[in-house]
Formats: C-alpha cells, structure tokens, sequence
C-alpha cells in the first residue's frame, strides 16, 4: 500500500441554502457512454389530455463510471444496514 492511500483527507464543504434543502425526484435516467455516466433526476406531475406525462429535470448528476461503481457500493452497503436494522431481507 502507498502512503497516499493511508493519508486522512479533511474536506469542507458548502452550499447554499437552496442547495442544502435537496429536491424531490419520482423519476431517474442514466445515460452512458465508454467513460461517464449521466444521471437525470426528474419530478413527473401528471399527464396531458393526450396522453403524454409531464415533469421537471430537477437535478442532473454526470460521472465517471468509476464513481458510478463507488456509488453503487456504496448504496448496496447502506441496504444492507438498513435491512439489518430493521429486521428485513435484502432480495
């Protein structure tokens, strides 16, 4: 193992206000290509009288697939310790 890889990164970060509240999504799209993946969080609110549904792109995340991975883990990881706390099976 290098020394950089045993080094504590300290890291501050800031947002504002409008930031830090977050958004509501009911709806996620994920693009790729051969090195970065484009994810689209959206709010569907309802449907014309044609048909066709209707929403917001309320927030657009784009990353390398690498990071993609990272997330995964890292969000496979949180399912499973929820599921552990609260008694129930991870399928």
């Amino acid at each position: 193992m290098n020394d950089k890889e045993n080094q504590e990164v300290v890291m501050a970060i800031d947002a504002q206000p409008e930031t830090r509240k977050g958004v509501y999504s009911n709806f996620v799209s994920l693009q790729s290509s051969e090195t970065e993946c484009l994810i689209n969080f959206c709010l569907i609110d309802g449907n014309n009288p044609d048909g066709h549904m209707t929403g917001v792109l309320v927030s657009r995340v784009i990353m390398r697939n690498e990071q993609l991975i990272d997330l995964r883990d890292a969000i496979d990881r949180q399912i499973i310790a929820n599921a552990s706390v609260h008694g129930t099976k991870n399928e």
